[in-house]
This record gives structure tokens, C-alpha cells and sequence, in this order.
């Protein structure tokens, strides 16, 4: 009984398919086909990765500026990112040390030249209007007929007959007033270029007074015969110059 049935079973599944099931197996073969042939060319669910990023020697170099963040790959494990430079950083000390060069620049720049502190240089007038009768001998001693003997002449003698007026030579102040026994009276200017002036041989009469500042032409006193050393010449006025002590020719200076 059971393969009478089988039998018979297996006759109408052979006359379905004899029949209008060869069309609709067909059907179905077509659209398997088709469904395969979709998921082909659509490329799947997902793309996939781009192999480059899995090789760093053929990944195309970056336009982009690198930042301060390194970045690894996946999978390699190498940095893109140079490591940053750094740059020593700017102390208060080199601040203030190129401010103050700028300053100090300015400064030379800006400043007017200072004036000079030379010691002035004064007029100086002829203290007697007569001619020079003996010149200043410097280390050199000379013959005196007054003492009779050789000697060094420490100043200028100018002719001028007793009782002549004194001019002071330069601006000065009077320092010293004196008797002196071979040179007579005489009377000490300060000049204010720091030349000492020395009048030798006045008579009495001084017109002057010590801490007295004179100028050039003022009457320091007249000529007379007090100076027992040069008695024996013609009346005259015995001049001396002293520049940091030491005697100088009165003549360097005069007119």
C-alpha cells in the first residue's frame, strides 16, 4: 500500500514538473541570478579599507602642515609627525639686555657733545710799553753785572723809566704782596689759565690789594729801584711767569 502511494506521489510531482513547474523552477533560477549579480557589482555592504594605509612606503605624501599631535597607523605602528623643533625661550634677561643696547644707542646718539673743559685762553697785554732790555734765559745761565757773575735769568726785563705805570697782563686775582730782598717789591697775580705772574722791582705805591681780582690793563703799581740785584742796569720792570711752578718765558705769551 505505502508503495502504491510513493508511486503515485512521485507521478504527479513528474507531471507538476511536466507541467507549469518547469516554468516556475526557471523563475526562480533567473532571480538567484540576479540577486547574485546585484551584490557582485554594488560592491557589498561595506568598502573596503584602502590597502595604502596598511603600507606607509606607497601612502602618498601629505599636503598637510604637520601638527603637534603624532598619529600612528593602524597597523604599522610608524609616526607621520616630525618631531618639533624647539626654540630656546626668551629670557627677561635678554629682554632687558636688548633694551638696554637701544637705550644706550639712543643715548650716544641723542647727546650733544660736551663742552671742552680746557683751561681758557686769556688776553694778554704789555705790562710797560718799553722794549726788552733781557730775555728770559731759561737753564742757561748769563752774565749779571748788577752781581757780577753767571746765572740763570728766570724772567723778562722791559725798559721803562721810574715811576712808569704797571698794567696787569691777563684777568687774574692778586695773591701775594711782598718785600723781596734781591727782587724788591713785588707783587703775585693768579691768572685764571693758572699762569702766576710775578712784578718785580715797584716802588711803594702798590695800587692793588691781595684778593683783588684784576683784568687786563688795570695799574698794578709803577717801576721803581727796589730790586738790589739788577740795580746796576737801566730802570726797568723785572717780569716772571710760572706755569705749574715752573718758570716760563714771559715773552711766549705777551704781545
Amino acid at each position: 500500500m505505502d508503495e502504491e502511494k510513493k508511486t503515485t506521489l512521485l507521478e504527479k510531482i513528474g507531471r507538476f514538473l511536466g507541467g507549469k513547474g518547469f516554468y516556475i523552477v526557471l523563475f526562480l533560477c533567473v532571480a538567484a541570478i540576479g540577486i547574485s549579480g546585484y551584490v557582485v557589482f554594488s560592491g557589498g555592504p561595506e568598502d573596503p579599507v584602502d590597502p595604502s594605509l596598511y603600507n606607509p612606503s606607497t601612502s602618498a605624501p601629505s599636503t598637510t602642515a604637520p601638527n603637534t599631535t603624532a598619529r600612528t597607523l593602524p597597523s604599522a605602528g610608524v609616526s607621520t609627525t616630525a618631531p618639533p623643533v624647539t626654540l630656546p625661550p626668551v629670557t627677561a634677561d635678554v629682554v632687558a639686555t636688548t633694551t638696554q643696547s637701544q637705550e644706550v644707542a639712543g643715548t650716544a646718539s641723542d647727546t650733544p657733545p660736551q663742552a671742552s673743559t680746557n683751561t681758557p685762553k686769556l688776553f694778554y697785554v704789555r705790562p710797560v710799553s718799553g722794549e726788552l732790555l733781557r730775555s728770559y734765559s731759561g737753564d742757561v745761565p748769563v752774565f749779571n753785572p748788577t752781581m757780577q757773575d753767571w746765572r740763570v735769568h728766570t724772567g723778562t726785563d722791559l725798559l721803562a723809566p721810574v715811576g712808569s705805570e704797571v698794567m696787569a697782563v691777563a684777568t687774574g686775582e692778586v695773591i701775594g704782596i711782598d718785600n723781596d730782598y734781591f727782587k724788591g717789591t713785588t707783587v703775585t697775580v693768579l691768572n685764571a689759565d693758572g699762569v702766576e705772574v710775578r712784578y718785580c722791582g715797584l716802588d711803594g705805591n702798590i695800587s692793588v690789594a691781595v684778593g683783588r681780582v684784576v683784568a687786563a690793563g688795570d695799574i698794578i703799581g709803577r717801576v721803581g729801584e727796589s730790586a738790589l740785584f739788577e740795580s746796576g742796569d737801566e730802570p726797568h720792570l723785572h717780569l716772571e711767569m710760572l706755569k705749574d711752578g715752573e718758570y716760563i718765558d714771559p715773552m711766549s705769551l705777551l704781545p
